[in-house]
């Protein structure tokens, strides 16, 4: 018996032996081949860089032949801009290609074609030299002739020389790799096969063990259950601790049992099984509507799992907390399981977000007091005036709701209230949905503009009743009127000016905003020329239009103005021009808003106008339908434009003011959009008297 267990522990020692040989030379082998996988993914991307490089080599120097050709043969400069700006990459696509696998006798190669490629270079330049002079038929003969095709022979061979070396070096690295790396699989599949015979061996011996531990089955079984209810402790001591709610759906929305104990110290104790939706309905139903249709459609599985992601909802409140809501799901062979859901408090974060936009704000509105404190202060009673009809008039018709909306969200915009603009266009889209303003939406609408005008109120008084703003040239006009002696009634309505408003600071600051909305878009650059012709207006009459007229630049900039690459495929400046212009003429105030964009699409104008009912047969009909409500050459609402109210308020204000509009537009060309007034009739549009000998207010006194 005593040699008998003796010959077993050998017999076990050497399986172990065996078994353990094996998995080392597996794991080496293993590890060898994972290791030489770099260098064969560097060889294969090496051979592949270089062929990407001599592919676009052989194109740059075609390219830098074809471009003088063609600057010689269609006479157009553009093809010398087009060689010189490829001229550069050939060269540092050279040098970056020879340097993949420094060999002398590739860079020899390319050094055998310097002569060649100087005679080349030089005759190019000349051919542009003779394009400058006008010589075309000569630099085309030159860049023709057999000197040049022998030149071009030579530094084409020269290459080729080179990069076929290169190839082959590089064909050669990626063969040596491959055959390590067959080496290392054949020695990994005979340590696997050496390693399999071991554990069978080792697996006969133990099945023999199996009925010894069968008298110790319940120890072992209370051993496992031990470590399980030890895991199971510090998973509840996790759960317990960190500072994320988790909790576990199924497929049909209905909450685990184990959860983050943050989650009932937020919402309260769970009922033992209730569906999360309903957990937080209470807080906010529209959440947990949304994650139930969110549900539904994960169970259907008719669209991707990462489009139901994108549309499940972000984040709710929760009493005074913001929660920012992610998902990850749960998929069984393929078959959605269920959701967890993980919860962060995003209050600080929002209510950090949220004061720095208010200092951006801030900065804003210092700037805009500085550069217009009068147009300011009107922006601040106009918008005052707005949030009290809206917040005011329970019955107020959706139409009109939304154009108060509209023009307030463009103002404030205008002026730094960024956080004012994104609450009127979130209450924008609720309207449009719902077909009313809501109490709440007023409130919110009300509680965010009193908390604007706390902050700004400390900034600004209103001067206009007791301070006349006055640059000093009109000031030393009047002088020199004195000095001359002039007539009392030219000095009288010279200082009468002065109490009304100056139109150049409205256009100027309208220009401001179309260059802001530019660049916020993505737009063209944009110049915007202001010309007013030293006219004022009375404040108080117009006021209002001023407010709407931000309506008919940020169309001129979100509808009219392309993006540059788009501008200059069309032959148009990369610069986009909008010019802003008021006049008196023959005894019309006329104020002219026009772009050289992309002008307006009337076929969508059209389809919507016909599908509201709108008649639009003749030009008038389809202008008229322009400016009606509802109808947007955009297909879907922005937080710039797309909801069809801005023309119509537009439109009511100038007839409001007896005037009357008109647009004239081309498709890629523009658009002009110019309202007539009767300045003698409303005695509102006065000429001041900069400069004294203004032809214009000569008109008006006549």
């Amino acid at each position: 018996m005593p040699g008998s267990a003796s010959r077993e522990r050998r017999a076990a020692i050497g399986r172990h032996l065996l078994l353990l040989c094996s998995l080392v030379a597996l794991l080496a082998a293993a590890s060898g081949y994972a290791w030489i996988q770099t260098p064969l993914r560097e060889a294969v991307a090496l051979g592949k860089h270089l062929a990407r490089n001599v592919g676009r080599i052989m194109t740059l120097d075609e390219v830098l032949t074809m471009s003088a050709k063609m600057a010689a043969a269609s006479r157009d400069p553009a093809y010398e801009r087009r060689y010189n700006a490829n001229v550069d990459e050939l060269d540092a696509l050279i040098k970056a290609t020879t340097s993949l696998i420094p060999d002398s006798e590739a860079i020899a190669a390319v050094h055998s074609t310097d002569e060649a490629n100087q005679r080349l270079v030089d005759m190019e330049t000349k051919s542009f030299e003779l394009d400058h002079e006008g010589r075309f038929d000569e630099a085309l003969k030159m860049l023709e002739s057999e000197a040049y095709r022998s030149d071009k022979l030579a530094y084409s061979s020269g290459m080729q020389r080179a990069f076929s070396i290169l190839e082959r070096l590089t064909a050669e690295r990626a063969a040596t790799v491959e055959r390590q790396a067959l080496l290392l699989q054949i020695g990994a599949a005979a340590s696997l096969l050496l390693a399999i015979v071991a554990w069978m061996l080792e697996q006969r011996d133990r099945r023999r063990q199996a009925a010894a531990y069968a008298a110790n089955l319940e120890g072992i079984v209370a051993q496992r259950t031990e470590e399980l209810s030890r895991r199971n402790r510090s998973m509840r001591l996790v759960l317990d601790t960190i500072q994320e709610g988790l909790v576990s759906l199924n497929a049909e929305g209905w909450m685990a049992s184990e959860r983050s104990a943050i989650v009932d110290r937020w919402f309260g104790p769970a009922p033992e099984r209730v569906k999360f939706s309903d957990y937080v309905r209470p807080y906010e139903a529209i959440f947990a509507d949304s994650l139930e249709l969110g549900l539904e459609q994960f169970r259907d599985g008719l669209i991707t799992v990462e489009m139901c992601l994108d549309q499940m909802p972000k984040r709710f409140r929760a009493l005074e907390r913001t929660i920012g809501v992610e998902y990850e799901v749960v998929l069984i062979d393929g078959t959605f399981s269920g959701l967890l859901v993980v919860m962060t408090d995003i209050t600080a974060e929002l209510e950090a977000a949220r004061a720095e936009q208010e200092q951006r704000d801030l900065l804003r509105v210092f700037e805009c007091i500085g550069r217009d404190r009068t147009g300011f202060v009107h922006f601040l009673e106009e918008a005052e005036q707005i949030v009290g009809d809206l917040r005011g008039d329970a019955q107020l018709p959706m139409t009109r709701a939304l154009r108060l909306l509209h023009t307030l969200k463009g103002n404030a915009a205008q002026f730094g209230a960024s956080r004012v603009a994104g609450v009127c266009h979130d209450i924008e889209t609720r309207l449009t949905e719902q077909g009313e303003l809501s109490p709440s939406d007023r409130d919110w609408l009300d509680m965010t503009w009193r908390s604007f005008m706390e902050r700004v109120s400390r900034m600004v008084t209103d001067r206009s009743e007791t301070h006349l703003e006055v640059e000093r040239v009109e000031f030393q006009q009047v002088v020199q009127l004195v000095r001359r002696r002039q007539h009392h009634d030219d000095i009288l309505r010279a200082l009468s000016n002065w109490e009304l408003d100056p139109v150049l600071p409205r256009l100027e600051r309208l220009a401001d905003y179309a260059r802001a909305l530019a660049e916020r878009l993505g737009k063209a650059e944009i110049d915007v020329e202001c010309d007013a012709q030293a006219l004022r207006v009375d404040s108080a009459t117009w006021g209002p239009f001023w407010s709407v007229c931000v309506h008919l630049v940020r169309n001129a900039v979100d509808h009219g103005i392309e993006p540059s690459e788009v501008r200059t495929a069309a032959g148009k400046s990369p610069r986009g021009n909008v010019l802003l212009s008021a006049l008196l003429d023959e005894g019309e105030f006329i104020i002219e808003i026009s772009d050289d964009g992309a002008g307006i699409d009337w076929a969508a104008v059209i389809a919507q106008a016909a599908a509201r009912g709108l008649p639009v047969t003749t030009e008038v009909e389809r202008v008229e339908a322009l400016f009606a409500d509802g109808v947007s050459t955009r297909d879907s609402a922005t937080d710039v434009s797309g909801r069809g109210v801005g023309m119509a308020a537009v439109r009511d204000e100038v007839r409001r003011l007896g005037g009357t509009i008109s647009v004239d537009s081309n498709l890629h060309r523009g658009t002009t959009c110019v309202m007539r007034f009767p300045a003698r009739a409303m005695l509102r549009a006065v000429p001041s008297m900069r400069p004294s000998n203004n032809p214009v207010a000569k008109a008006v006194s006549s």
